[in-house]
């Protein structure tokens, strides 16, 4: 997202850090390291195709649980093949795909940086509003899609938890960890990191 070059990753593995396991119950699995996918379509968009044959359905779960399991495909895009500038937000993007029925498909335009660190779920509509009129709070969706193209994007703070707009209850709120891919649910009260997005 700040124009520096990387490598393309060929896995799932290399594109979202898959955890095979992690410190928290029940959260635990395992994952087909599936390589990539690459075509070019007839107008010059290049795409770039990212499948996990394994990912779990919605199961309406109300307690901790881990994003990457349910994230069937991730599709990162250049609009325009090789021409410039080549970069996340302007000419490249992503398009993620959560469960493998009644899917969730998300694509967020992630802004450049933070709108804070220390942001209660209850006031980030209006922090992303201050930040700039066209960016909203991401849905749990769209933030663990910024997960899973974090190295894509770039400046994304490994972190307990950032605010979604996704509410559990009257005083409840899904977070994201951009740690370990984790849903979990926190009091809306509670102050997190925040990154605001704009629907593609």
């Amino acid at each position: 997202m700040n124009g520096s070059a990387i490598s393309v990753p060929t896995t799932m593995k290399d594109l979202n850090q898959f955890i095979v396991s992690n410190s928290y119950p029940g959260v635990e699995f395992s994952q087909i390291n599936t390589k990539a996918a690459a075509f070019e379509t007839a107008n010059g968009e290049s795409v770039l195709v990212y499948y996990a044959p394994g990912c779990q359905p919605n199961n309406n779960e109300t307690t901790e649980h881990n994003s990457q399991a349910k994230m069937c495909a991730n599709f990162v895009f250049d609009m325009n093949g090789n021409k410039g500038p080549n970069t996340i937000g302007k000419d490249i993007g992503f398009l993620t795909v959560f469960y493998p029925i009644d899917s969730k498909v998300v694509a967020p335009i992630p802004h450049q940086r933070d709108a804070g660190t220390n942001i209660a779920q209850e006031d980030a509509s209006a922090a992303c509003t201050a930040q700039d009129p066209e960016y909203r709070i991401p849905n749990m969706y769209e933030k663990a899609s910024l997960f899973t193209n974090k190295d894509l994007i770039g400046n994304i703070t490994s972190c307990v938890g950032y605010n979604t707009s996704s509410v559990l209850s009257s005083t409840q709120a899904w977070r994201v960890g951009t740690q370990s891919g984790n849903f979990w649910v926190g009091e809306k009260s509670l102050a997190r990191y925040l990154r605001c997005v704009k629907r593609n």
